[in-house]
């Protein structure tokens, strides 16, 4: 139903998303794929800011889950929600 060369630029796509690339980092690697002549330095720099990226983000949700971790330790579960600890911490923000 599709042409090869569609179907291969759609699962392309699909990987480099999967991966963690925005559509214009995948505009970027179609359009150095589309050159064979150039190196590789391109594609490896935009591997390299995607690491990071993605670095950074997993030490914001580790943060995020020490936090909200030690806020659940603190509330008891029980009793009126104006005295959740939770709450109070998130109010104090």
């Amino acid at each position: 139903m599709f042409a090869p060369d569609a179907v291969w630029q759609i699962q392309f796509v699909k990987h480099a998303q999967n991966l963690g690339f925005s559509l214009a980092d995948i505009r970027k690697l179609l359009s150095i794929q589309s050159h064979p002549e150039k190196e590789c330095t391109d594609v490896r720099r935009l591997a390299e800011e995607k690491l990071a990226e993605i670095e950074r983000k997993i030490e914001r949700l580790e943060a995020i889950r020490r936090s909200l971790r030690d806020l659940a330790k603190q509330c008891p579960g029980r009793g009126p929600s104006h005295r959740c600890p939770i709450i109070k911490a998130i109010s104090s923000e």
